[in-house]
């Protein structure tokens, strides 16, 4: 073998080995990044769990309903974001929904404690039966869609733009 053929096998080597080097680069740097995101996540749901036991035991300790969701308004955001909470009863008896507890960001609240609406009239009716969530992601769409809903009509004066029920 010549000087010439035994230098070019030493220089494809040397190619080859930074081509793999630079390929396990590039791995150890994505196994990084997703071991990065995966640590976040794990954090997040951490937090998430931690929030749940909070309010379990914030339940448990035989606080009142007002406090229970106080402490979800002041406690819940870092696991979902929000800028409104509404809590209503419903009446079987009269068919009805009355709200006992309201929370906004907003400078005024339109449907506050006392607003009550029969169920006939809302959508409510349909989640009730259904047992679902219901996401509405633009709520002024919705209005358009819908304007006989005052309680839509309401909140969307407030300044919230979507709803989760």
């Amino acid at each position: 073998m010549s000087i010439g053929t035994s230098w070019l096998i030493a220089v494809l080597i040397a190619g080859l080995a930074v081509l793999i080097w630079s390929g396990l680069r590039l791995r150890l740097a994505a196994a990084q990044r997703r071991e990065r995101e995966l640590q976040n996540l794990v954090d997040l749901r951490t937090q998430e769990v931690r929030s749940l036991g909070s309010l379990t035991e914030k339940i448990n300790s035989g606080v009142g309903l007002d406090e229970v969701l106080e402490y979800v308004w002041e406690s819940f955001r870092a696991v979902v974001p929000y800028n409104r909470i509404g809590f209503a009863e419903v009446d079987g008896g009269t068919e009805t929904v009355r709200a006992v507890w309201a929370r906004s960001d907003a400078s005024e609240i339109k449907i506050g404690t006392g607003y009550s609406a029969p169920i006939a009239s809302t959508s409510l009716g349909r989640i009730l039966e259904t047992g679902k969530q219901r996401i509405i992601n633009d709520l002024a769409d919705y209005l358009e869609k819908h304007p006989q809903s005052d309680a839509t009509r309401a909140v969307v004066e407030e300044g919230m733009r979507a709803s989760m029920t």
